[in-house]
């Protein structure tokens, strides 16, 4: 039809932030690696492709490819990790299974969510913790994630240089 007609014609960067997770994913895993790294895979993505995502993700592990995915979403780590790495400021804080973090920590039965904030010595609790939601600094300096700070845009100018052999005028 003439939508699919027309998405021909789209390049990768005006697909929304979810098709392009997906297409990036697809990307990784059509030479079949043994090592694949996703940082936020399921961040923009709708819940029906996150649970179709997730089952790809599980069978690719079971036949033995390792997967490291890095996640804010705690919910989601504890689900589908089989081992998991703390990391704090560029430091890692503790590894291991879920179970053997709760040993770690001496915190039977906690989340992971739990496990990280006593992990990270941060104090959730503390009045002035959420000053930045009203406008005021926050409490102390963001880290960035692994040196490096992200701002997702869903439209960016994409400029095409060109060449003798490029038919792109401009």
């Amino acid at each position: 039809g003439l939508a699919t007609t027309v998405s021909l014609f789209l390049l990768v960067i005006d697909y929304s932030l979810g098709m392009r997770k997906k297409t990036a994913l697809a990307c990784a895993l059509i030479h079949g690696p043994e090592v694949l790294f996703l940082d936020e895979p399921f961040n923009g993505i709708d819940a029906v492709s996150t649970s179709s995502i997730q089952k790809v993700l599980q069978s690719l592990v079971a036949k033995g490819v390792t997967v490291f995915y890095t996640s804010h979403v705690l919910e989601v780590v504890e689900k589908l990790c089989t081992r998991i790495g703390v990391i704090d400021r560029g430091r890692l804080k503790a590894m291991g299974t879920l179970g053997e973090l709760r040993t770690q920590t001496e915190m039977a039965g906690a989340s992971l969510n739990e496990i990280y904030v006593r992990l990270v010595g941060r104090d959730t609790g503390r009045a002035g913790d959420i000053d930045w939601v009203k406008g005021g600094p926050p409490a102390s300096p963001p880290s960035p994630v692994a040196g490096r700070e992200f701002v997702e845009s869903p439209k960016s100018p994409v400029e095409v240089p060109k060449s003798p052999e490029s038919p792109v005028e401009g």
